[in-house]
């Protein structure tokens, strides 16, 4: 059962002082503002403490328990008091501390029956830390911190956002080593779409740029899975299920050698990613990412039989980069000739957008879009013939016959 709003209705009704309150913003004696947050605090400030008391109250009342180890019942060795910060905000817990001589240390049951217990020392309920975690994934602790304390009245500092964020990192990474798998997908087709992206993270935790000094994001490997059963009505072409996309992401390498005899990290975890969500069980699979090598990598050695599909949005982009090189940014030639390419490439006709790149010979964004379009749009046996000598496992990796679209 959950909590009754007509309860607490009732309750600020029954209140003589609550009524004076309102009568005060209706009087201009006070800013509903003030009212507002001045509520909100007594309200949860009273809800904790409540929370409190009968929690301590309830684990005073609790039976004996059994050791976890040895089976005999445990000794209880007086209470402790704890302070864990929750939505609500500081709650002041007294529970008992239970030891068996099988071992050095004790327990506090009520710490582990309320998820508390064995946080290495962040003293945080399970929905706070997860709101914590929530808000330090889109800005510094910092400002997870403050938005927190703005939004849900609930102080907490930098450094408890930043072991909050830790913690919740963890216990995803666990659960996402021991997730049950589907062993049906819930669609014939289901699509894949892994992709990169630039996380700012803290000078100790940055890497090295290129020119040498550290650098200020460091990249986390993503991937969606989604089905796409509808169409869209004006186009008729494929689009994603409202309410299917499920995501995996981290901050992990997608670096492995031929002779390596495991996947990467990242290549683990897509698949680890496949078989949760039910595309590894997918009677059609697709894979739609840009011309990234170590996507098509990792989606040649986990998904053969795959149709791999380069997203026409990164293609037309990589052809607009060779107009401005060649033509000039923003000039008549570079839109015409752009568009005259990438028309080329909607319809299909690589041999026609080779032909014009190849036209711009000894320009470097040319020549390496020659490149990207010979290893990304043609069969496996046109790539063979352009790139020549290929290991037997880097041909096994390379990317299947590419649709477009």
């Amino acid at each position: 059962m959950g909590f009754s709003g007509a309860a607490v209705r009732l309750l600020l009704l029954s209140s003589p002082e609550f009524r004076e309150l309102c009568r005060e913003v209706l009087t201009g004696g006070r800013r509903f503002r003030e009212f507002e947050l001045d509520l909100r605090g007594a309200l949860l400030g009273g809800a904790a403490a409540a929370v409190s008391e009968n929690l301590s109250a309830l684990d005073a009342e609790s039976g004996t328990p059994a050791c976890g180890r040895c089976g005999s019942a445990m000794v209880r060795r007086g209470t402790r008091s704890t302070a864990p910060l929750s939505l609500l905000g500081p709650l002041r817990l007294r529970r008992g501390y239970w030891t068996c001589g099988c071992s050095k240390g004790g327990r506090h049951v009520l710490d582990e029956t309320l998820g508390i217990a064995g946080r290495d020392g962040v003293r945080g309920t399970p929905a706070v830390l997860w709101a914590l975690a929530d808000l330090a994934a889109d800005a510094s602790f910092e400002k997870a911190a403050a938005r927190l304390g703005r939004l849900a009245g609930v102080v907490a500092t930098a450094k408890r956002a930043e072991r909050a964020a830790k913690q919740v990192g963890r216990e995803i990474t666990a659960w996402d080593e021991s997730a049950p798998t589907l062993r049906e997908a819930p669609a014939e087709t289901m699509c894949c779409s892994p992709d990169g992206t630039g996380v700012p993270v803290v000078r100790r935790d940055a890497g090295t740029a290129e020119d040498g000094r550290p650098s200020k994001t460091r990249e986390a490997k993503v991937a969606v899975f989604h089905t796409a059963e509808r169409r869209n009505p004006r186009t008729g072409l494929p689009e994603r299920d409202a309410g299917s996309a499920r995501h995996t992401a981290a901050i992990d390498s997608a670096a492995s050698r031929d002779v390596d005899a495991e996947p990467s990290a990242f290549a683990r975890r897509l698949w680890r990613a496949a078989e949760r969500f039910g595309f590894a069980a997918a009677k059609r699979q697709v894979v739609v990412a840009d011309g990234a090598k170590w996507i098509w990598n990792a989606a040649a050695e986990l998904f053969p039989n795959a149709v791999c599909i380069v997203d026409i949005r990164h293609a037309r982009e990589r052809l607009r980069e060779v107009g401005r090189a060649v033509y000039g940014a923003g000039t008549e030639l570079c839109r015409a000739w752009s568009e005259k390419v990438c028309a080329a490439l909607s319809e299909g006709r690589v041999d026609d957008v080779l032909r014009e790149l190849r036209r711009h010979a000894g320009d470097k964004t040319a020549d390496q879009c020659v490149g990207y379009v010979v290893r990304r749009l043609l069969a496996p046996s046109a790539q063979t013939a352009e790139t020549g000598r290929l290991t037997a496992r880097a041909l096994k990796r390379r990317t299947p016959t590419a649709a477009l679209g």
